[in-house]
């Protein structure tokens, strides 16, 4: 059996820097959120549209902004993932 009763919670004993961070870990999901659905949603509307046989002449001009967000949100749920990782481990 686990004993919790030295687990310390950032809301009852968590520094204005360990808030400062928990904040910085919510943005950055946040961040990444939004720019899903900026840019992925409206692309993915629109090959619901596309035929597989015949897609459209500009396909790869089409999907190269999802290919960079999908690039940029994998780093930035990675900082968001170390920040949040790295603050429980703080805790430990």
């Amino acid at each position: 059996m686990r004993d919790d009763t030295n687990n310390r919670s950032i809301t009852t004993e968590g520094t204005a820097a360990d808030e400062r961070i928990v904040w910085l870990s919510a943005a950055q999901n946040r961040a990444v959120d939004l720019m899903t659905r900026i840019v992925n949603f409206p692309i993915n509307d629109a090959m619901m549209t596309w035929s597989a046989a015949a897609p459209p002449s500009n396909v790869r001009d089409l999907w190269a902004p999802w290919e960079q967000l999908h690039t940029v949100r994998h780093i930035r749920t990675g900082v968001e993932r170390l920040i949040r990782d790295g603050r429980a481990w703080h805790w430990r």
